[in-house]
């Protein structure tokens, strides 16, 4: 099973954008949501979701507790759909990864399943306000 989180944050010019990773050298795979496979450390789905992000975009994601946000069953995995407060990153990617905040509107990754996920959860998170991306 895998798990991936669509991170939300509003920019500083007020638009919507979601965290996005491209692994280097992987130019046909391009722009996609960070996620991955369950690993035995991992105590639950919610972990697994919150190491992949820091593992694939160096973004430490700080919350309370994975019942204060929507969950969406995707084939065999999960996505954790939240916005952000407070991003703590990394000073530069992890090796291997590039990171980038994108805006939601017009969005198409190459992963059409990831572009329509976005798409839904970006309508929840319509009128939400958070740190600037």
């Amino acid at each position: 099973m895998w798990a991936g989180i669509i991170l939300f944050a509003r920019g500083s010019d007020g638009v919507l954008r979601v965290l996005l990773v491209s692994a280097r050298g992987q130019r046909t795979r391009g722009w996609e949501l960070p996620k991955g496979g369950e690993e035995a450390a991992d105590s639950s789905i919610w972990a697994t979701a919150r190491r992949e992000v820091w593992e694939e975009a160096g973004v430490w994601v700080s919350w309370r507790s994975p019942e204060e946000h929507s969950w969406r069953r995707d084939g065999r995995g999960w996505w954790a759909i939240t916005g952000v407060k407070r991003v703590d990153t990394t000073s530069q990617p992890p090796d291997g990864y590039e990171v980038a905040w994108h805006s939601v509107d017009g969005l198409r990754l190459a992963n059409e399943r990831q572009t329509m996920a976005v798409q839904v959860a970006a309508s929840a998170f319509g009128g939400w306000s958070g740190v600037a991306a």
